[in-house]
């Protein structure tokens, strides 16, 4: 049984009512903080499933595969922020080893990476590939960890 128009525009007007208050919510004077962005993201896919969910409940199918989508989408979107806060923090492990190195006045080349490793001929024991940076294999950008991914 199609949905009949009255029932597409109730699902409509219930979408941008619930995506006009979450916009406009004092998230900040309620948590005391912003709203982290993830949540927001929840949020607001919620404002626009739950009313299509109920629109097309009748067809289990589409159901069925809105959420599916919506599931996808999440996991993705997860993933990439996990990913992102795994390079952020390499970038800042990297950035603190480099500064143990400048107050150690760049004696030692190995600190973090086990002096067991240093072969003793001069290569800073890069083991064949010789990197006079020593920052080994993660490039690095200007600027600190916060410029370079966007907080």
């Amino acid at each position: 049984m199609p949905s009949s128009s009255a029932d597409v525009v109730i699902a409509v007007v219930m979408v941008w009512l619930l995506l006009w208050v979450q916009h406009w919510f004092p998230w900040q004077l309620m948590l005391r903080r912003q709203l982290p962005r993830l949540v927001a993201y929840v949020l607001g896919v919620l404002a626009m499933a739950l009313p299509l969910t109920v629109l097309w409940w009748h067809d289990r199918g589409i159901v069925t595969v809105l959420w599916s989508v919506i599931v996808a989408a999440g996991a993705a979107t997860v993933s990439a922020y996990a990913i992102d806060y795994g390079l952020r923090c390499l970038v800042v492990l990297r950035e603190r080893v480099e500064q143990l190195e400048m107050r150690n006045g760049g004696e030692d080349r190995n600190i973090g990476r086990g002096a067991a490793r240093s072969s003793g001929d001069g290569d800073g024991g890069a083991g064949g590939a010789a990197d006079d940076t020593g920052r080994g294999d993660i490039a690095h950008a200007p600027g600190d960890a916060s410029q370079r991914y966007g907080e």
